[in-house]
């Protein structure tokens, strides 16, 4: 079969799950393996809301719509979309773009993320003073990271082209 489709014979056996391992025997996959395969490889819902909330249980409201991403190589990550309003970070981020965060993501110098400041959600790029203070700024000035109840970084922008 392999030569009728001019493919190595290794290929055909990649194809069907069947793969070789160090030791150069056969391994054919377990229907646990061939689910997590199926798993990693299907897309993550991801939730879009417009309120950033400080505790998950905080009186969270029901996602205005999800969008779906590829899943991250990495497990475990508290992944939320926020919808934006304003110009504030134009015209990097623009009003009515979905911001895609992950909350468990430190910030660093130079990302750009969302804060919560007096039940308002501020997005901006987290920098450093010269005293070593962080700090965030958007088109509307600097914000002291000590007034935020929450941050999380952007890790993606969702922008609808219509």
């Amino acid at each position: 079969m392999a030569t009728a489709l001019n493919v190595d014979v290794s290929e055909l056996y990649e194809a069907a799950g069947i793969y070789a391992t160090e030791s150069g025997k056969r391994h054919i996959e377990t229907p646990d393996e061939i689910l997590e395969r199926l798993r990693l490889a299907s897309p993550i819902a991801v939730p879009v809301y417009t309120d950033f909330v400080i505790h998950a249980g905080d009186n969270v409201e029901a996602p205005i719509e999800y969008i779906y991403l590829a899943r991250p190589k990495a497990t475990g990550k508290n992944i939320e979309a926020y919808l934006i309003k304003g110009q504030c970070m134009e015209p990097d981020i623009r009003d009515g773009d979905i911001a895609i965060v992950d909350r468990d993501t430190v910030p660093e110098k130079g990302n750009i993320i969302l804060c919560l400041i007096n039940n308002e959600i501020v997005i901006g790029r987290y920098l450093m003073d010269k005293e070593g203070k962080p700090y965030i700024q958007n088109g509307h000035g600097k914000h002291d990271l000590k007034e935020c109840q929450a941050t999380a970084v952007v890790i993606n922008i969702s922008r609808n082209m219509r």
